[in-house]
């Protein structure tokens, strides 16, 4: 069996998103207080790391906000990369061309886009 290789996040960041833990599953995340310099670290966008650190992995939310739970937050997506910039980095990367004829025709099916019990507005109300 595989032991999960530790990732530090700040302490503060885990206390107030627990949810934290579903966006690195093969990890085991460790609370990270400011000192020292950690092997492996994640932190928010723009937060500067402590020199040392041997592995550093940024991460944003953005342009999704997550949802506020008084001091909690529930981020539903994160942009993530080794290095300072994770925005940066997923732009550098091509994506390929592909059909979505598929996905829309699911779409379609499955009514999305309609508000409940009104008939569907389709693709064309949609600016599809």
């Amino acid at each position: 069996m595989n032991t999960p290789m530790p990732l530090a996040l700040p302490e503060a960041l885990l206390r107030a998103s627990p949810a934290m833990v579903a966006f690195w599953p093969e990890c085991r995340l460790t609370p990270w207080d400011g000192r020292g310099a950690p092997d492996r670290l994640a932190l928010p966008m723009g937060m500067a790391a402590p020199p040392g650190v041997r592995e550093l992995w940024s991460f944003t939310p953005a342009p999704w906000r997550p949802p506020r739970f008084g001091a909690r937050e529930t981020p539903v997506a994160l942009i993530c990369a080794q290095g300072s910039d994770p925005i940066a980095t997923a732009l550098a990367v091509a994506v390929p061309a592909q059909d979505h004829t598929a996905h829309l025709a699911l779409l379609a099916e499955a009514r999305l886009g309609g508000p409940s019990g009104l008939p569907d507005p389709g693709g064309a109300a949609l600016g599809m």
